[in-house]
């Protein structure tokens, strides 16, 4: 009789007899696999697991961390469907060594996944568009690459990435060509040339009592203006006020320089509807204040470079939703919806830094009554030439209507499309106008842009329309960067931005988003700020595009 201890190893040599019989079956039924980093035509050439990509065997992954720990790093990079750790030999490009077949070499000399849309790329990276490839498409960067909200160039702080002031953090052309860096290496971290790349975001304080939002691109960083409805007892009475905050292009809280005051803006309840900053630094925001609960009132706030207040002023005793600014050369070109005797309208006003009025007036429509419909009012500026967009009371189609610095119009108002809008905005060109919009109509209810060609004459010319992709937009803000057309486009789910010289509009996603959050864009030499406020958390966010001089420190 066996004892168990007996059976037990019985039973042990017999699974080992069994293994050995299996392993040696293995092998002489099996071919060898070609090895990591050996050439391959299909999968089925390479050792498993192994995956045939790029003519080459890959280790799979689904985010770069899955991918071996090597100096530099491998990343994750997309192969049709599947997703495969780079080899050290892919890693990186130069004008004489390309990237493997479908990689795109990015702006920092990096071979990486082309991309459109984040949803193209390995798990845990976002699509940046790159300088390399105009306007037409971007690369997949890994969140752990943004730093401290700026990509970081070759090195580090090598020549070429700005780290250390002596590189190519230079603003370079707008107009999506590939820029040469301070140093004329042509090496440029992304952003710095491209419009549409964006780094990490500033980030808000978060408080119960911040009801509205909106920010401005400066030369030294982002301006978030935090609306807080929190009321403030004085000797005079019961004020609120707007609270700035100071953040550099990658994101940090400015602890530096003269401290941000906050900006009375009186007994009424306050909601911040558009902001934008000069050359010299002179910012001007405007907001809609709710008085006694009763009754509106459009305010304007011209203020110094730190942000004390050179003029304060309303622009209406009564007012609606919403108002648009822009920088115009040597002005401010302000335009808001009022409510007249006869309906909705439209005023501008073109203001100086010291608060001068240059022109003012009512905007005569394409109705009789000059009044508009709906809830919109957009401002672009192309040169010394301003449009004016709003909604048509006749047939509620969004409509252009061209002034002069002077507020004097140009011509007539003109028919953008046979749309009528939910969202619409105007950005300026070099040679004219882009304008965006969504709505109902014709066009299959899906979200399209024009390009408006000034061609010297008062009746531009209205180009054939195009589909943008992304789907739904809900809200739509526009501006310029002198060369393109930038937008703040918010979607069901994000926020994205847009750029166009005219001839394809580019869309590229940069935060998530609500549907009802309140966005707004401004433009500052060249490079764009990005604005959002969070309606669930009350905070407000701001994204800087580009990465100037100013700015290399600081990445």
């Amino acid at each position: 009789m066996y004892t168990p201890n007996v059976r037990r190893t019985i039973a042990l040599a017999a699974l080992l007899v069994l293994g050995a019989v299996v392993a040696a079956t293995s092998a002489s039924c099996s071919s060898s696999g070609v090895e990591l980093s050996g050439s391959c035509s299909i999968n089925s050439d390479c050792d498993p697991p192994l995956i045939c990509a790029f003519g080459k065997c890959h280790k799979a992954c689904e985010v770069s961390s899955d991918c071996p720990v090597t100096n530099p790093a491998e990343r994750c990079i997309v192969s049709g469907t599947t997703g495969v750790c780079e080899l050290p030999d892919e890693l990186t490009c130069s004008g004489t060594k390309p990237c493997p077949t479908t990689l795109l070499c990015a702006s920092d000399e990096q071979c990486r996944t082309p991309c459109e849309m984040n949803n193209q790329c390995a798990g845990g990276q976002v699509c940046l568009a790159q300088a390399v490839t105009a306007i037409v498409g971007g690369a997949c960067f890994d969140d752990t690459e943004l730093g401290d909200g700026g990509i970081v160039g070759p090195g580090d702080g090598a020549p070429g990435s700005g780290g250390d002031g002596s590189g190519s953090s230079g603003g370079g052309s707008n107009d999506g060509s590939p820029s040469t860096g301070m140093d004329g290496s042509g090496t440029t971290s992304p952003g710095c040339a491209n419009p549409s790349a964006f780094g990490r975001g500033a980030v808000g304080t978060s408080k119960g009592s911040y009801a509205s939002g909106a920010g401005t691109r400066t030369a030294s960083g982002l301006i978030l203006l935090n609306d807080d409805n929190a009321p403030i007892m004085t000797d005079a009475g019961t004020i609120y006020e707007v609270v700035p905050q100071g953040f550099d292009f990658a994101g940090n809280p400015v602890t530096t320089g003269p401290t941000l005051q906050p900006i009375s803006y009186g007994a009424g309840v306050g909601t911040i509807l558009a902001a934008g900053t000069s050359p010299d630094g002179t910012t001007l925001f405007v907001e809609d204040g709710l008085f006694s609960g009763q009754y509106t009132s459009t305010n304007y706030f011209l203020l110094k470079p730190d942000l004390s207040v050179v003029v304060a002023s309303s622009l209406e005793n009564t007012a609606a939703f919403p108002a648009d600014l822009q920088w115009a050369g040597d002005r401010f070109v302000m335009a808001w919806l009022y409510n007249g005797a006869a309906g909705k309208g439209v005023k501008v006003q073109m203001l100086g830094t010291d608060g001068s009025v240059f022109g003012a007036g009512t905007l005569a429509t394409d109705a009789p009554d000059s009044t508009v419909f709906g809830n919109l009012v957009t401002v672009a500026v192309s040169g010394n030439t301003v449009a004016v967009g709003y909604e048509s009371s006749v047939n509620h189609y969004p409509v252009v209507q061209l002034l002069d610095l002077n507020a004097t119009a140009i011509g007539g108002p003109v028919s953008v499309a046979p749309v009528v809008p939910t969202a619409y905005a105007l950005g300026g060109t070099a040679t004219g106008f882009v304008a965006v919009y969504d709505g109902a109509g014709d066009a299959g209810d899906v979200a399209q842009s024009v390009n408006v060609t000034l061609a010297g004459t008062a009746s531009p010319t209205v180009g054939a329309p195009a589909v943008i992709a992304g789907g739904k937009v809900d809200v739509a803000r526009g501006t310029s960067d002198g060369t393109g057309a930038g937008f703040a486009l918010l979607y069901d789910d994000g926020l994205s931005f847009g750029y166009s010289t005219g001839s394809t509009l580019h869309v590229t996603p940069v935060t998530t988003a609500g549907n009802d959050d309140p966005v707004n864009i401004s433009a500052f030499g060249g490079h764009f700020g990005l604005f959002r406020y969070a309606v669930q958390e009350q905070r407000t966010y701001g994204f800087a595009s580009g990465c100037p001089a100013t700015a290399a420190a600081g990445h």
